[in-house]
């Protein structure tokens, strides 16, 4: 089985109301023209948290100051593989403006404008505010929808 990462990322010290970073992938037939979340495979011999680092490097050109990295979730069953969902909070050493990476386009925007664009892969509706609230332990499984998982939620 194949183990992924998808790292939300936000400015160090996190605070309420600071964009997403997001990539308007031109990779990927799959994802070509959509808005996703860095990430990728986890290499042989490799830590989640070293995947994390260097495919945000790789995708992104960031270099992490400062990481606080926790496991939020996973998702299953989605292409046969499990993935990882990593929240790293950083510090950037490079200050200059992001816009492209060798994936596509760098995104910065806040959720509620991206949350309903057309462009944003339907997962990160769920995943992106599950990650905003620092909520941990959350599994998301082929064919869960959003009202389900809201229910799941407000049950807990």
């Amino acid at each position: 089985m194949k183990r992924y990462v998808l790292i939300y990322a936000e400015r160090f010290p996190s605070a309420f109301g600071n964009p997403v970073l997001l990539i308007h992938r031109t990779k990927e037939d799959w994802q070509k023209g959509l808005f996703n979340l860095p990430g990728g495979h986890i290499e042989d011999g490799e830590t989640p948290i070293q995947a994390a680092v260097r495919e945000l490097k790789e995708e992104t050109g960031l270099v992490a100051d400062e990481i606080d990295s926790t496991i939020l979730g996973e998702l299953k069953g989605i292409f046969g593989s499990v993935i990882v969902v990593h929240c790293l909070y950083m510090g950037w050493k490079n200050r200059e403006a992001l816009t492209h990476c060798n994936e596509g386009k760098i995104v910065q925007m806040q959720f509620c404008d991206a949350q309903y664009d057309p462009r944003l892969i339907a997962n990160l509706q769920l995943i992106i505010p599950l990650c905003q609230a620092c909520l941990t332990g959350w599994v998301i499984t082929q064919g869960d929808t959003p009202s389900e998982l809201q229910t799941q939620l407000k049950v807990c």
